[in-house]
């Protein structure tokens, strides 16, 4: 009884060790969350779905501005993790509006410590906007929503 109460106590200070401090996106305002986001990387096609990405789910998104936010969760906790939006160059026109093809991969880092983690990434969108449309539609990877990006296309002239 006493092994069983000292080898639970050891698995609860070892899951308290891998804990990471959740950055949630109603803790600080769009504004400044936007003014820290990561560009969106245009790659080729063949580059796009690369096998590298590790696990994660995405718990929800929500665009704002010219920003695209993801509330994800992994599992992880005693190393840095990092993500990176990668979207397709080439754009499907078949439809009304252009749409683009976009992928979140993340690096563990090879973190072995399994606690679930959640936190909110956020991306600027405006590396993929097109001059003669004012909206793209996305479809992320994970995600069976089609997303509609739009944004003012006089902010595409301020860019170049």
């Amino acid at each position: 009884m006493k092994k069983t109460v000292f080898y639970l106590y050891i698995c609860l200070l070892f899951c308290a060790s891998c804990q990471k401090k959740d950055l949630q996106l109603n803790e600080v305002s769009i504004d400044e969350t936007c003014l820290s986001a990561s560009d969106v990387i245009i790659q080729s096609n063949a580059n796009l779905l690369s096998p590298e990405s590790d696990a994660y789910g995405i718990n929800s998104f929500q665009i704002v501005g010219d920003c695209l936010c993801l509330d994800i969760v992994f599992g992880g906790g005693c190393v840095e993790h990092s993500f990176v939006l990668y979207a397709n160059e080439n754009i499907d026109s078949s439809s009304n509006f252009p749409t683009r093809k976009i992928s979140l991969h993340h690096n563990n880092n090879e973190d072995n410590c399994s606690a679930q983690l959640n936190e909110t990434v956020v991306y600027n969108l405006s590396p993929i906007q097109l001059e003669n449309f004012g909206q793209i539609y996305l479809l992320i990877e994970g995600i069976t929503d089609t997303l509609v990006y739009k944004y003012n296309r006089q902010s595409i002239s301020q860019q170049q």
